[in-house]
Formats: C-alpha cells, sequence, structure tokens
C-alpha cells in the first residue's frame, strides 16, 4: 500500500471529492453513498425517540448517537436494548459484507440502520447525523425518507497530524478524532517525533519527555510538552470507541535531533545545519536503545503498526563519514556506502518491529531496502519523483 503526502495532492483530492459531491447533490452525506433512492414520507425525531438494537454488542455505537445528538442539537434520545421499543432500530446480521458496508433506510415511523459489522453500524449512524446536522435546530428534527446502501471504496482513510513540530493536546486530538469519525476517516497517523520535540513519555527513558519534549518549531526554548503513557491510552481508547486505528511514527535514523538532545551518546554526529540530526548507526547500543523504545510503544498501540520514518536520512548521514564505530561497522557487515549502512539500520529496527508481530510503516527513501513486502506499507511523499513511484 502506497501512502502520498503533501499539501497540493491533499487539495486536489478535497476538490475532487468535493466536486463529485456537488455535481451528484442527491444527499448531503460526504462521502457520497453508492446507493440512493428517495421515499415518500418523513420521520420526525425528538426527545421520545428511542434508539434499539438486536444486540447489545452496539450500545456503545448507540451511547455515541445519543451523546452527539445531545452535543449538537440538544435532543436527548433514549437508549434501550429492548429492540420492539425502537423507532432507531440497529440490526447485525450474519452475512458477509465488505468493513463498514451499512444499509440505512428511513421511513415515516422508522429507521432502520442493518450491517454485519459494529463498524458499518457506526458508520450507519454518522450518515444519519451528518443528514441530522443538515437540518435547523430545534426541539425536533425532520428527515426525509430515503434508503441509502454505502460502503467505503477504500480500506485505508488516513489523516496525519505532526506534533514533533507544534504541539496540539489531548482535547484538541480528540477534536480531530471526532471530526474524522464524522467524515468516516479510520486511520490516524499520529507523528510523535521529529527535530523540533519528542511528544511520547517512554519510561526507561524519562529524559526523552522531559528533556527531548522541550521546544518546538518556533520557539526551541518552550517548555517541555508531551502525552504521558496513560494519555496515550485515553487517546487509543477514544479514537476505537470512533473505529479509528492509531498508527505512531518514531522517526529514525534521521529527525533525531530532539531524541539526541536527551540522550547525546545515540547521536550520529553533526554537519552545518544538521546538528545531532542522526542515531548512529554504528554504535551497537543504539539499536538496544531504540528496540527499547518501540517496544514500550508496542504495548501502547494496538494498531501491530509502527512508523519508522527513514525519510531524508540523507541530510545528516555525512555526519557518519569518518568516525571510528561507523568504520568499523560497515567493515564488519561488509558495507561500502554510507546508503549501505542506512538500510543495514533500517532493517535491524525493522527487524525488532516485525518479531513483535506489528508491520513497518515508512516513508518512501525506506522503499529501496529489503524489508518484507508482506509486513511493509510505504508512504509515499515525494510526489515530485513520478520516475522513482
Amino acid at each position: 500500500m502506497v501512502y502520498i503526502r503533501g499539501m497540493k495532492f491533499f487539495a486536489l483530492i478535497i476538490f475532487i471529492l468535493f466536486f463529485r459531491f456537488v455535481s451528484g447533490q442527491t444527499v448531503n452525506i460526504i462521502p457520497l453513498p453508492k446507493s440512493f433512492v428517495k421515499l415518500n414520507g418523513a420521520f420526525h425525531l425528538h426527545s421520545y425517540t428511542i434508539i434499539g438494537m438486536n444486540d447489545n454488542s452496539m450500545l456503545p455505537q448507540a451511547n455515541y448517537l445519543q451523546t452527539e445528538l445531545k452535543k449538537a442539537d440538544g435532543i436527548l434520545i433514549a437508549v434501550d436494548p429492548d429492540e420492539q421499543k425502537a423507532q432507531i432500530d440497529l440490526k447485525l446480521v450474519d452475512k458477509p459484507g465488505l468493513n463498514g458496508a451499512y444499509n440505512l433506510k428511513i421511513e415515516a415511523n422508522r429507521i432502520t440502520i442493518i450491517a454485519s459489522g459494529n463498524d458499518g453500524i457506526f458508520y450507519g449512524l454518522v450518515s444519519l447525523m451528518q443528514l441530522i446536522r443538515m437540518q435547523p435546530v430545534g426541539s425536533s428534527v425532520s428527515l426525509a425518507a430515503c434508503e441509502i446502501a454505502d460502503a467505503p471504496r477504500f480500506q485505508w482513510r488516513g489523516f496525519m497530524l505532526d506534533e514533533s513540530r507544534h504541539f496540539f493536546g489531548k482535547e484538541k486530538v480528540e477534536q480531530l478524532l471526532n471530526w474524522m469519525a464524522f467524515y468516516k476517516l479510520n486511520k490516524f497517523h499520529w507523528h510523535l517525533t521529529d527535530d523540533d520535540g519528542w511528544r511520547l513519555e517512554i519510561k526507561k527513558y524519562p529524559r526523552l519527555a522531559q528533556v527531548a519534549g522541550i521546544g518546538n518549531h518556533t520557539d526551541s526554548l518552550a517548555p517541555a510538552k508531551y502525552y504521558t503513557q496513560e494519555d496515550i491510552k485515553e487517546i487509543v481508547a477514544y479514537a476505537q470507541d470512533r473505529f479509528i486505528t492509531v498508527i505512531p511514527e518514531v522517526d529514525m535514523p534521521g529527525h533525531a535531533t530532539a531524541a539526541n538532545k536527551a540522550y547525546p551518546e545515540f547521536s550520529g554526529g553533526s554537519i552545518r545545519n544538521y546538528e545531532n540530526y542522526t542515531f548512529d548507526p554504528g554504535n551497537e547500543k543504539t539499536y538496544g536503545y531504540l528496540a527499547d523504545i518501540l517496544k514500550e510503544v508496542n504495548g501502547l498501540f494496538p494498531s501491530h503498526m509502527i512508523h519508522l520514518g527513514g525519510d531524508e536520512v540523507a541530510l545528516g548521514n555525512q555526519a557518519w563519514a569518518g568516525r571510528p564505530g561507523i568504520t568499523e561497522m560497515m567493515a564488519k557487515n561488509k558495507l561500502t556506502a554510507l546508503d549501505d549502512l542506512e538500510h543495514y539500520f533500517f532493517n535491524r529496527m525493522a527487524d525488532s518491529v516485525m518479531k513483535m508481530n506489528d508491520n513497518v510503516l515508512c516513508w518512501d527513501e525506506a522503499a529501496s531496502t529489503n524489508l518484507n513486502p508482506a509486513k511493509t506499507i510505504v508512504f509515499w511523499w515525494r510526489q515530485n519523483f513520478p520516475s522513482q513511484l
């Protein structure tokens, strides 16, 4: 799987989706569903409406609709597991279907959402919420009768947040997760480490948060800001309730300036404009240090995916030239160029991730390494190099 980053590409995609939405204009739902049929009549949603279900596993999804309606529209509906009382009926059915697929039917006296999985039920409720949000806020909402059948066109629908350069905090992250859920995005790529700051508590190496957490992109002396491991657990759980997978990025071997402030013994050295930019691939202890970090990261994120970065190492790897440890490591492993050493480093760290039964994610520079394609996802950001796609 390939992911492309870049604001121009993002803007193009938004334009295409918007154009598709406006040109179709059959129903006010984003993304536009696969099928929409207008029916006769309207359903009137109000505070006497009851949401029920045929399986209690859907209680969290029912509670989500209840909470969102109260928060955004001031309407408090009841949740009752007794399906017979329901005007909004959630039905899990035992039949094969795409992940996230659902059928939403609005009739004059009933709303029914049918899916083969809880994620489909959730996305059906999100579509219902989008329809509700299009109506005037009041004590009741009138919804035109219709039937919608939909399934995600893409199973990976991602959003990336860089908090190394600018730290936003738990409240803002949860707000972003809410918007992701509202537009049915399901992968939250969380860029937590880079040159400007390290934003993740690692208990074995506390200085990563306390020292490497100091500063941001515009103020190198800003007080340390980072997420405790308890913060991480709460955010991951919040995302899971919205069927969003949180994927951490711990950048290596480049973009390590902040980490190297905290533990300089693992720095790969400095060159002009790139001070302590890399981890040291010639120091055997570096591999154990980073493996310990990744072990704690793995314990916090149940996604079974860790993004290792691997980009722009060439900006700082010239500092490796001539260092005794580097020379010895290259000779020992029969490496002839610094790029070979970079690939050696990345393969070793990828092995550490794969041994924890996690997939390795990386930027496209790491595509030239000899990684297991079945366990690797490449995020392509250099779209200005189409010949390398």
